[in-house]
This record gives structure tokens, sequence and C-alpha cells, in this order.
């Protein structure tokens, strides 16, 4: 299940906040609901979080700007309690697309997508949930799975292993 927020910025809703605490307020999620789903679809959800792209850019260093978002989002607490947390948004991570320069002239969204996914995964409080082996697993699946993508150049090496 994947959450879709009930008040969005540029709605009508939105513009009678006053305030980033009602703002924040709005779009937390129930705890019922946080129990209920699954940690990619609770990962999602703090990504697509409506005030965490402002969060992140409004202060000079991209981590400060996450930790303030992260203590006042009530999900992330449950969020760092699962130990497939990490892992998830490291396989979210990796299929998010690597544009090319033609493809990203119209797209900020991508680049913004990186920051707060890489400054996410650096958090140490979410690094520290991954297990080495999962980790080494998940970098050679997405290394397959690139080299696929150019079967022209690295011939039968791709998928030689980890099928």
């Amino acid at each position: 299940m994947n959450l879709i927020y009930p008040i969005l910025p540029g709605t009508k809703e939105w513009e009678n906040f006053n305030s980033r605490d009602e703002m924040m307020a709005a779009c937390q999620i129930p705890t019922e609901i946080v129990a209920s789903m699954s940690t990619e679809a609770l990962t999602l959800s703090l990504i697509n979080h409506p005030l965490l792209d402002t969060n992140v850019l409004s202060y000079n260093d991209y981590r400060e700007g996450v930790d303030s978002f992260v203590s006042d989002f009530d999900a992330v607490k449950s969020l760092s309690q699962r130990d497939d947390f990490a892992i998830n948004l490291a396989k979210i991570y990796l299929d998010t697309p690597v544009l090319s320069k033609e493809q990203s002239k119209n797209s900020q969204d991508n680049m913004l997508d990186f920051i707060k996914k890489e400054t996410i995964l650096a958090l140490l409080q979410v690094f520290d949930l991954f297990k080495e082996a999962e980790a080494l697993i998940l970098i050679a699946e997405n290394k397959m799975k690139n080299k696929a993508k150019t079967e022209e150049v690295y011939g039968a090496s791709v998928n030689t292993f980890l099928k």
C-alpha cells in the first residue's frame, strides 16, 4: 500500500496553512496505518513526503535538513526500528535512473530525488542498519543489471552468476 498524502502543496487546503507545523501535522501518517505498511511503502512515503524537499534545501547542509525533518515526522521512528529499512532504501535508490544530459534538461526533480535519497542513506542511523552481506549482494545485483543494459559490450559475462 503506497500512501498518497491527502493535502499537497499547490492545493487550496495547503495554502490555508499558516506554519510548517500545521503542514507537518496534516502529513503525519496515523500509527495504525504505519504499522500496516510494508517497509518499502513506508520508505516511499518518507521519500515522497511533501515537506522533505523544502526541508532538505532549507539548510546549508543537506544532513541538517533531513535531521530536522526526521525529528518531526513520526513515521521515521518506526522505519528506523525496521531491520530492512536501509536495504529497502538502497534498492529504491539503485532503481532511480541516472539520466543522460539530454534527458535531464527538463528534470530538476531527478537531481533532487538523488539528493534526498543519498542524504537519508548517509545518515548514521540508517547506514548502521545495513548488514554487510545484504549490501554486497545488492551491489552485485545492481552491477549485473547495469551490465545487462550494455550486453553488446559485456557479452557472455552478463548474468553469469547471481541469477
